[in-house]
């Protein structure tokens, strides 16, 4: 597994494979780094990664980034035959990945929130800093435990051993 990040070089495209089974993205992914050179002196250099998503991580990739944004991209090496345009073929090697975190979304995701159905709030009683306890049934609301000062109870030990020094925890 391998993990790289950078930023796109171009807005990824949405391309559907020859057998119509699928989509894919190529995204070019440019890292820079501090390279030294030989008088001593560092310059900034960028690596292009090349990187093939699939299904839905190529479509949620293609909505949500643009130029330049930035991407985390977990995944493998795979050796891709590339023609040199020379009569000739050289090996690349490409990402394929797994699955691709995008920080700052070009377009923000969209929240979910589940649908709630005749749900009204329990009425207040006590402190609720108190804490609560579940009643039998979780429909009625929930209940201001009686003695919450009580706290943490530590279970009983095996009469066979004997107790830690810290034991009960304070």
């Amino acid at each position: 597994m391998l993990f790289i990040n950078g930023y796109l070089g171009k807005k990824p495209e949405l391309k559907q494979y020859q057998n119509g089974q699928g989509v894919y993205a190529s995204l070019s992914i440019g890292c820079s780094r501090n390279s030294k050179q030989p008088n001593g002196t560092y310059q900034t250099v960028t690596d292009w990664f090349y990187v093939t998503v699939h299904d839905k991580t190529a479509q949620y990739v293609c909505e949500n980034t643009d130029k330049g944004t930035f991407v985390d991209v977990q995944g493998a090496l795979r050796p891709v035959s590339v023609d040199n345009g020379k009569g000739g073929n050289f090996t690349r090697y490409d990402i394929y990945a797994k699955s691709v975190q995008i920080p700052n979304p070009v377009k923000p995701a969209q929240s979910y929130q589940a649908p709630v159905q005749g749900y009204q709030p329990p009425p207040a009683q006590g402190n609720p800093a108190q804490g609560y306890q579940a009643q039998s049934n979780p429909a009625q609301g929930y209940q201001a435990q009686s003695n919450p000062a009580q706290g943490y109870q530590a279970p009983p030990l095996p009469s066979n051993q004997a107790p830690p020094q810290d034991y009960p925890p304070q």
